[in-house]
């Protein structure tokens, strides 16, 4: 398992081995503009594609791409100056950017949504466990907002934003931090505010507000694995625990870390990204800071961190959007539509070849319950020519019993 985290000009990969709790930590530095152009990388995020994807505010602004060997890939323009993003599982890419946002499709499509009617200032964007896309920041000169899309359960941004439903509260400041935990809480830090809020992640608007001590400033967000958000607080040097009724702990790291933002590793601990000292911080759950890693070069202002890829599928499956249920077959006679489906281009290897989507208008045997009009999803783990080889015998087929347990994954 690899951590990735942003500096002014490179990128820096914590390549861990873990041995019990104290790990053996490499750490590697590239290059974010090896065509020695000025670079500014921001906010970082791993990528359904394998990839390391980062905001980039240099003389060319953009996502910037990294694998985890440090090959830099194209960069992908954005028009207007990126914050912050979120990467789904699904491959769509959204992000935020000053005076707008944009997102890229799964299959390399980019849309950006600036000016005219958009009123939205960007300010951090996060991807809820459930796999919904929430936005936060301002709207004109005085108004935080939290903002979801038309579809309430979308994994990315849509274009019409004025159909996305926002919640405000007027105080001027945009967001700097928002996370949610699997328990349907949003926690928004609010930097300027000196304020953290606390919302369900489907009826959010800013319900609970915890003010924090004075010289606080809340930044980056992390869920611990006990359903408390972890905030880094950037002008305390600390990190505080909020659950999620609004109880806080505060966690002080060395002086002068000035903490932008955390993640929680692969090892159960915390590792914050210490902008001051140029540091790599690891914390435990229970508080306690057990190391802290420098970089290489010395470099200070450290911006972003997240877990990297590393191969590994978690889930397979078939989603369908609203559009694709509307227009089904529904005529007299039974009729079955099949759709290969292939797996996408750069996904992680699994053991799955292709999958077929079918829809059957009078459903099938047997009655009493698969007789209903249905989709069935059949996964299969070898290529459709071995496929349409088979060729089923009296003599290939054991007994009858056998036969009618054979059955398909129905949806």
């Amino acid at each position: 398992m690899n951590l990735g985290r942003v500096t002014a000009a490179s990128i820096v990969l914590l390549a861990l081995a873990f041995t019990g709790s104290a790990g053996a930590v490499t750490i590697t530095e590239y290059d974010a503009n090896p065509g020695n152009f000025s670079s500014t990388p921001g906010y970082i995020a791993a990528g359904a594609d394998g990839n390391l994807w980062w905001t980039e505010g240099g003389a060319e602004v953009g996502l910037g791409r990294i694998s985890p060997t440090g090959e830099r890939l194209p960069l992908v323009h954005t028009e207007k100056l990126p914050v912050d993003l979120a990467i789904a599982p699904s491959g769509w890419v959204s992000w935020v950017a000053t005076d707008g946002y944009g997102m890229r499709s799964p299959s390399g499509v980019v849309t950006n949504r600036y000016g005219g009617e958009i009123s939205y200032h960007a300010g951090v964007i996060t991807l809820t466990p459930a796999g919904q896309i929430r936005i936060g920041g301002r709207a004109g000169s005085s108004v935080t907002v939290i903002c979801e899309p038309p579809d309430p359960n979308s994994d990315h941004l849509e274009s019409d934003f004025s159909k996305y439903s926002c919640a405000g509260t007027k105080n001027g400041n945009p967001a700097t931090g928002m996370a949610a935990s699997a328990a349907g809480t949003l926690w928004t830090s609010v930097g300027g505010s000196n304020a953290v809020f606390i919302d369900p992640t489907d009826s959010f608007g800013f319900n609970t507000r915890i003010d924090l001590p004075a010289a606080s400033l809340p930044v980056g967000i992390a869920v611990g694995p006990e359903g408390n958000a972890w905030v880094a607080m950037w002008e305390a040097g600390a990190i505080d625990r909020i659950t999620p009724t609004g109880t806080r702990t505060r966690f002080l790291l060395p002086a002068g870390s000035h903490p932008n933002d955390l993640v929680l590793g692969p090892d159960g601990a915390f590792w914050i990204v210490e902008a001051g000292t140029g540091r790599i911080a690891r914390m435990t759950t229970a508080g306690l800071v057990t190391n802290e890693y420098p970089v290489p070069s010395g470099e200070t202002g450290q911006t972003g961190i997240t877990v990297g890829p590393d191969g590994t599928p978690t889930a397979i499956g078939v989603r369908l959007d609203a559009a694709a249920l509307d227009g089904l077959t529904s005529g007299l006679l039974p009729t079955t539509e099949a759709y290969v489906l292939d797996v996408p281009a750069g996904a992680p290897d699994t053991v799955v070849d292709h999958v077929t989507l079918d829809w059957n208008s009078h459903g099938h045997n047997p009655e009493h319950g698969f007789d209903q009009p249905h989709f069935d999803v059949h996964f299969y783990l070898v290529d459709t020519a071995t496929v349409e080889s088979i060729q089923l015998t009296p003599a290939s087929i054991l007994s009858k019993k056998l036969a009618a347990g054979l059955q398909s994954l129905v949806l």
